[in-house]
Order: structure tokens, then sequence, then C-alpha cells
């Protein structure tokens, strides 16, 4: 027996707002792997495995699971901070006043992928980004989407990855 309490519980009122939960919940593991350091974690640990000469201890599953639980605690405070703001806003009603309010509670997210994203990386895929649509390239603020930010942030972490993995394989070799 369905209680009032629980038929308001139901999201079938906002059919909307579900599909796009759902969509976004879909889209979470890509998110996970592109807009956090778990990229970079997974692959320094991935190399220091091979460096120990030793590729199948610990198993994917452990190195994938430690990597996760670095990567919770290195991202923590962004998360806390998109928290925050979801929380400042009063409850959206209706799609546009929920994409509305995630867009306000994404910007630490954003400002910290414009921080770790290097310039270069930035610019070049400002510059892809204008010549697909076929505009002039832009300026300055222009560099600051998510879509630019995103695959520059990804690019820009896995130099940053081999680069870690090269300076933790190299004693290793040396030792050999």
């Amino acid at each position: 027996m369905i209680t009032p309490a629980l038929a308001q519980a139901i999201p079938g009122e906002r059919p909307v707002e579900l599909l796009l939960l759902l969509g976004a919940m879909a889209l979470a593991p890509l998110a996970l792997v592109t807009l956090t350091s778990f990229l970079k974690v997974v692959v320094v640990l991935s190399i220091l495995r091979s460096a120990l000469g030793v590729p199948q201890v610990p198993p994917n599953a452990a190195v994938t699971g430690l990597a996760l639980l670095v990567t919770l605690l290195v991202m923590q405070p962004v998360a806390s901070a998109c928290w925050m703001r979801w929380q400042e806003s009063p409850a959206p009603r209706g799609p546009e006043e929920s994409l509305s309010a995630a867009s306000r509670a994404a910007e630490p997210l954003r400002v910290f992928l414009a921080r770790f994203a290097t310039p270069a990386d930035r610019r070049a895929f400002a510059l892809l980004a204008a010549r697909a649509r076929g505009s002039p390239p832009p300026g300055g603020d222009a560099e600051e989407g998510f879509g630019v930010l995103a695959p520059a942030f990804v690019v820009s972490e896995l130099r940053r990855a081999f680069t870690i993995g090269f300076l933790v394989f190299l004693p290793f070799l040396v030792i050999d």
C-alpha cells in the first residue's frame, strides 16, 4: 500500500528531472575518470607496478581501488565546495532551475580544472573547438568552458602522470 508520504517521494511527478538524473548517473564513471585526478593516480600506480617487475601483483582491482581512495581524498575539498554551493540555493523546481543550480555548483570544479590544465593545452583545445565551429580563434574567457577545460585537463594530467611514472621507474632501472 502506498502512503501519501511515499507517493510524494515517487519521482513520477517530475519525469524530466528523473531523466536528467539518470543521464547524469550514467555519465558518472566518465566524470570520475576525466574530471578528477583518478587517471593520473592509476597511471602512476600501474607504472610503479611495472617498475617492481611484478605485472600481476597487486591485481588490477587493487590498483584501481587504491587509486579511487586516493582520488576521493584529493578531490574531497572540491566536492565539498560543490556541495556547499548546491546547498546555498533553494531547492530547484523544474529542469531549467536544476540545470542552473548544477551550473553554479560546478564552479569549484571548473576552477580546479582551470588550475591544473596547462595554458598551452587550454589554448590548443580552444583553437580546435573554434576550428570545428568554423569561427575565429577565441581569446581569454573562451578557454574557460568545460568543453575546453576537460580535455585540456586530461591531457595535462596524462603528461604529469607519465612524467611522475618515469621518475618513479628510473631508480628501479638504475638498480637493475
